[in-house]
């Protein structure tokens, strides 16, 4: 990063964190905080996250070559803990209600352990003289995400957002839970986002083969909306295990260490950029909330005469400060991919009419014995036709519907919702091609349920990938209307 863009990203930074705590949304204004320290160090965050019992710190040690507390061990299961190179030994405890105890070269281990027991540390910065790690890269480890209370869970992911670059790592046995699903959805909004599922010499190919299990994975995270840079499979127990990733793992972060100032602030970026979404629905909600409190005891009349409308205007004033193209074009991606997340593409009946049609193109189906081959194509074209009318119904109702509210709304917060604006977008014709479909039929699989589940799967994606599309274009087009 050069001296300008450093300076540039330490403002935006800065005005930020005002605007944060004019509004008084203490939330994004720690996390302001956060990014400014990390900006004014100027350094690359390499972070850790995940199950407890994943063997997260053996996979810091092998990958980084560094052992984060080598002399006497934290129990970070309750703490942060940042490690870095430096030119002397030094240990700095940061409390959450008093000024951070700084220990100098020499420090007793002992001491800092004792401090770590009072519950108020929140981050741990140890500086090794000896350390293996590039000037300029931190290596961040954090509390055990399935072994946490509430308050450590949202201090670890206020220390993961200003990383650059994290690798979630999770238990063989435990990959497809719900927490690992809703914790890196949010995280990779933030950061550069890698998933690292661990203990593979734990798997049984007899119960279900390596690739169809690594399928499985891919597939149950893309329906949660979960899409990372990159997800690996690792054992450090067996490193000829078939299918083991720990060198390609090594060579990402060997690679990351050695040109990392090519890729510092990139993180922070598109970290800033979400920070100010929330911002903004931080601001929608407590206008709501307003509100709803004044129409309760005002009448109209007393409504415009209140000087608390003028707060209102001015709160409104205060959101658009934050508002430009690119915040606009954010939030409306934002919403748009919780709509197609939340959105059931897949009720029973279109599993059901899938079911038939995945059947119906198996080179075995057949239909009568006389003239089959016409009653056949007949059937085929019948199935094809049911999913396409089912499909069309299902995408109507809960995503064409929506998304034009959508898109309407996303104007209208930028004052440019217009008449013709509004008749335009209710012409749009959204209808999804059946090729979508097509396109995602297995070819030679066996009409098996877990079968017709990834194609029910995979059709659903394909459907909000399609979506994505066909409103990028109308998205881009709006950008001659606002300010950049």
């Amino acid at each position: 990063m050069t001296v300008v863009d450093h300076h540039k990203e330490l403002f935006e930074t800065a005005h930020l964190y005002q605007i944060f705590k004019d509004n008084e949304d203490t939330e994004r204004e720690a996390k302001a905080h956060l990014f400014a320290k990390k900006i004014l160090k100027n350094n690359f965050i390499i972070g850790f996250a995940g199950h407890f019992s994943s063997g997260k710190s053996s996979m810091i040690n092998a990958l980084t070559g560094e052992t984060l507390l080598p002399s006497s061990p934290i129990p970070t299961s309750a703490n942060i803990v940042n490690v870095q190179k430096a030119d002397t030994d030094f240990a700095i405890v940061n409390m959450r209600n008093e000024k951070p105890v700084y220990f100098p070269e020499n420090y007793d281990f002992n001491a800092v352990k004792e401090f770590c027991k009072s519950g108020e540390v929140t981050q741990i910065d140890i500086g090794h003289q000896a350390s293996v790690l590039p000037k300029g890269i931190t290596v961040m480890d954090t509390p055990g995400v399935d072994s946490t209370d509430d308050a450590h869970r949202l201090s670890t992911e206020s220390a993961l957002h200003v990383a650059d670059m994290v690798f979630y790592v999770m238990d063989y046995n435990h990959v497809q839970s719900e927490l690992n699903f809703n914790f890196t959805k949010e995280l990779q909004k933030y950061t550069e986002l890698y998933l690292i599922v661990n203990q593979i010499d734990k798997h049984q190919n007899s119960e279900m083969s390596f690739v169809d299990f690594q399928q499985s994975v891919h597939d149950s995270f893309a329906a949660w909306g979960v899409v990372p840079k990159g997800i690996f499979f690792t054992s450090l127990k067996d490193f000829e295990f078939p299918g083991n990733d720990f060198e390609q793992v090594k060579s990402l972060v060997s690679s990351t260490m050695q040109n990392w100032e090519g890729h510092v602030g990139e993180a922070s970026d598109s970290a800033l950029s979400q920070l100010k979404d929330e911002h903004i629905k931080y601001l929608e909600d407590e206008k709501a909330e307003r509100l709803d409190a004044f129409s309760a005891v005002l009448d109209p009349q007393e409504w415009e005469m209140r000087e608390d409308l003028k707060k209102e205007h001015a709160l409104v004033s205060r959101r658009m400060s934050v508002q430009d193209f690119e915040s606009w074009q954010a939030t409306f991606e934002k919403n748009r991919k919780e709509l197609l997340e939340n959105s059931n593409i897949m009720p029973y009946e279109l599993r059901n009419a899938l079911t038939s049609y995945l059947k119906s193109v198996q080179p075995n189906f057949k239909v009568g014995m006389l003239f089959s081959g016409k009653k056949t194509e007949e059937e085929r074209q019948k199935r094809q036709q049911d999913v396409q009318e089912r499909l069309d119904s299902t995408v109507s109702s809960q995503i064409t519907t929506h998304i034009k509210k959508l898109m309407k709304s996303s104007l209208k917060d930028a004052n440019l919702l217009s008449d013709s604006e509004s008749l335009a977008i209710d012409d749009i014709v959204f209808t999804v091609p059946f090729s979508v479909v097509k396109e995602q039929t297995p070819a030679g699989a066996s009409v098996t349920g877990d079968a017709v589940l990834n194609f029910a799967k995979s059709i659903s994606t394909a459907v909000q990938r399609w979506f994505i599309r066909e409103t990028d274009g109308w998205k881009k087009r709006k950008k001659r209307s606002l300010k950049v």
